[in-house]
């Protein structure tokens, strides 16, 4: 019941397009306007994504990524061309696609 509750609560955030590392999150609920934009929450973590998806192979390749959501929006074509091998380019992509709709996080 909880996996079909967080399916259904994923696919609403997906639809209305907010970004995946504030689903599930009191931050939306905040009026503070003090507290960090979603653009300062992704600028560091990048190295910490790939880190926990691939290790240092995956991590020599952060400083190619800009954001959090260039990489998430990073097609196979452009990896390849980074030099990222084939097995580490299917775990990202599995992972990125796992952590956009909530499945997953590192």
């Amino acid at each position: 019941m909880l996996t079909s509750l967080r399916r259904a609560i994923a696919t609403t955030c997906r639809d209305v397009r907010i970004p995946p590392e504030l689903r599930f999150s009191n931050r939306l609920c905040s009026t503070n306007a003090s507290e960090e934009t979603a653009e300062e929450l992704q600028e560091d973590k990048v190295t910490p994504f790939l880190s926990s998806v691939g290790g240092a192979d995956l991590v020599k390749h952060a400083d190619k990524f800009s954001s959090l959501d260039q990489l998430l929006n990073t097609k196979t074509k452009a990896l390849k061309e980074f030099g990222i091998d084939c097995k580490k380019r299917k775990l990202l992509l599995k992972r990125v696609d796992q952590y956009k709709h909530g499945f997953w996080s590192p």
